[in-house]
């Protein structure tokens, strides 16, 4: 059936320690599968923003991609507790670094919890030092626990920035991060996913559970409706999304994602090239899709 491979891939969380699974039979139901994973109530939230004061960045580095550069040519950023190292490199190149310095933001997605295997642990770890040594800005849940606060202390130990969101009910239960370059409370988890989808320019989902599917759907659907403009990518962990990876292809062959749509969610299994993949990701904009749906 259609939501048979989903039904392998829930399991395989459960497996891994990110969902019980008592929570995978209450929020994912078989006979509520497709509409659960496939809508995700996208449009009841605001319209995120599109760039907002980052155009002149993103559009110099989308420049300097097609040029043959990439994330990783970027010279490493020191925190900003201590003096900046002067960057390295062609006076093109310094501008653009210097454009992108504190615009550039790519939004985590993960497990509060670390999961079963020491692997995912140590690619949060990977995840949040490449992400500072690139310049670019962490922007995530704002918990101190799990693979969440992992990333985050990752990060901020190798000089990056580091914004976290977090629902007030949350805070209340002691969990924030209070060592962040800036924590913001906020009053649900509506407005915790608005603001995170506003200020990133891109999208990561680590291993995690039933809330990281959630997120990472949502700001698929979110571009696939052409709300805004902002890849995301699996970083599939010792195989983590594979089975994922096979239920997506099952639903363009199926016929109810089309392959421009698919192609919006990137896989790679290390971190670098995830990045690099986004960096150079271009969101299709054809409508024709929805003229199709109205015949």
């Amino acid at each position: 059936s259609l939501t048979y491979p989903l039904r392998i891939f829930l399991r395989d969380i459960i497996g891994a320690g990110f969902s019980p699974p008592e929570v995978c039979a209450q929020r994912f139901g078989e006979a509520r599968l497709p509409l659960s994973v496939l809508n995700f109530g996208a449009l009841g939230l605001r319209r995120p923003g599109l760039f907002r004061g980052r155009r002149r960045a993103i559009i110099g580095f989308i420049v300097f991609c097609r040029h043959g550069g990439g994330l990783k040519a970027l010279p490493p950023v020191a925190s900003s507790r201590r003096k900046r190292a002067r960057p390295c490199g062609p006076g093109w190149i310094r501008s653009l670094h210097h454009a992108m310095r504190g615009a550039m933001k790519i939004c985590v997605f993960c497990g509060s919890s670390l999961g079963a295997k020491p692997i995912y642990e140590e690619a949060a770890i990977d995840l949040g030092r490449t992400l500072a040594s690139r310049g670019i800005g962490l922007v995530y849940g704002g918990a101190s626990v799990g693979l969440m606060g992992t990333v985050a202390d990752a990060a901020l130990a190798a000089g990056g920035d580091v914004i976290g969101v977090l629902p007030r009910a949350l805070a209340d239960l002691e969990i924030a991060h209070t060592d962040l370059t800036e924590l913001r409370i906020v009053a649900s988890m509506h407005e915790r996913k608005a603001q995170m989808a506003d200020m990133s320019d891109a999208f990561i989902a680590l291993p995690g559970g039933i809330g990281t599917l959630e997120e990472t759907f949502e700001v698929w659907t979110w571009s696939q409706l052409g709300l805004h403009a902002k890849p995301a990518g699996l970083l599939n962990v010792a195989g983590f999304y594979s089975g994922l990876e096979r239920f997506l292809d099952h639903l363009v062959t199926e016929s109810f994602v089309k392959p421009q749509h698919r192609a919006i969610l990137h896989m790679e299994a290390e971190p670098g090239a995830l990045i690099d993949k986004l960096a150079s990701a271009e969101i299709p904009t054809d409508k024709k899709w929805v003229d199709e749906l109205r015949r």
